[in-house]
């Protein structure tokens, strides 16, 4: 009797081994991945790293392979789910900013595909606006922040970087950073106008008057700044005022001593006077650095006025050197 149970039970934990091993090899894989986006900075070397899918199966390490890309031969993938280069030559991030790669993740016919899109970005070490790529190919020092040389009113620069603040694009000995927060322009002037021609007494009249008025001037980037009253406005109550007015120049061609001149809309006189009066140009004047002549029409407003109703007060402004 004994030898019977014995029996039956081993032949019973025989049956439920072959029960317990059958279910095990039935039980499916579960993968978990996700979608991802990534960002690659160009220029990168072939088999540069990008990132990483995630690829997790209940029953081991699962198998990664590229499905498809949309830039064919583009990116590989190991094992891991880790994504690298496999030819920057193909990579353009102005023609494909965008490549969107298919990844299947595989472990004993279980199947999971994660999208992957990853977002080409052209680095910019040195922050000045000009991508490495750009750089490299025009023969520009990629870690310089001011090479390419730019000119004042230039703003395509990346203010949050480090070696762009830290560089002094004007020769100043005021870095970048500095000038932003003060307010100034980092770049140089590209000073193809000699206003120092205007630099220091100038002569103004109101053309077609019979007086002229000494007044001083100061020159900078395509700019003078005259002090004072320049028409006799204010009927000598303003001669010694502190206001200043703005005219700008603009070359007929680079290297040219002729061109026009205007005074930008400005308020005038407003420190002696302050009622408001505004004053600009009619139109575009004309200046000529070997004579030193400037001549622009000008109109005198007020706020609340339309500066181009005919009843405002105008003329045209005549400077020479003193």
């Amino acid at each position: 009797m004994k030898k019977i149970i014995y029996i039956f039970t081993v032949i019973s934990l025989v049956f439920f081994t072959i029960s317990c091993e059958d279910q095990f090899d039935d039980e499916q894989d579960v993968i978990t991945t996700e979608d991802i986006e990534l960002r690659a900075f160009l220029p990168i070397d072939n088999g540069g790293y990008v990132g990483t899918v995630l690829g997790i199966s209940t029953n081991g390490s699962p198998n990664f392979a590229i499905a498809s890309q949309t830039v064919s031969n583009a990116f590989n993938i190991d094992n891991q789910g880790n994504i690298s280069v496999a030819d920057n030559s193909v990579l353009d991030f102005r023609a494909n900013p965008q490549i969107v790669v298919e990844v299947l993740i595989n472990k004993n016919g279980t199947e999971q595909t994660s999208t992957v899109i990853i977002n080409l970005i052209g680095k910019d070490t040195d922050g000045d606006g000009t991508v490495d790529v750009d750089e490299i190919s025009n023969g520009t020092d990629l870690n310089d922040p001011c090479d390419p040389i730019q000119f004042e009113g230039y703003v395509d620069f990346n203010r949050s970087n480090e070696i762009w603040s830290n560089g002094d694009c004007d020769g100043d000995g005021i870095l970048n950073g500095d000038e932003l927060a003060n307010g100034t322009d980092p770049y140089p002037c590209q000073d193809n106008v000699n206003t120092s021609v205007w630099a220091g007494n100038v002569i103004t009249e109101d053309v077609g008057f019979d007086f002229s008025i000494v007044r001083e001037s100061q020159s900078s980037c395509r700019t003078i700044a005259i002090k004072g009253d320049v028409i006799g406005f204010g009927g000598g109550d303003c001669d010694d005022s502190e206001d200043l007015l703005i005219l700008n120049f603009e070359p007929d061609s680079d290297g040219a001593t002729t061109g026009n001149v205007t005074i930008p809309d400005q308020t005038y006189l407003d420190i002696c006077f302050g009622f408001g009066e505004r004053i600009r140009s009619q139109e575009p004047g004309r200046y000529d650095e070997t004579t030193g002549i400037i001549e622009v029409d000008f109109v005198i407003y007020f706020d609340e006025f339309d500066p181009d109703s005919p009843d405002n007060f105008g003329g045209t402004l005549g400077i020479k050197p003193e």
